[in-house]
């Protein structure tokens, strides 16, 4: 039951993660698009 719910916020933090880095590279790639 623990290794479970502490696997279940493991893969959470891997989503949170994911989804901050994938935000990080869209934003970085329309900041280095706009002069173009």
């Amino acid at each position: 039951m623990v290794y479970s719910s502490s696997l279940l916020s493991e893969n959470w933090k891997f989503q949170v993660n994911l989804s901050l880095c994938s935000n990080f590279v869209s934003v970085l790639n329309e900041f280095l698009l706009a002069p173009c």
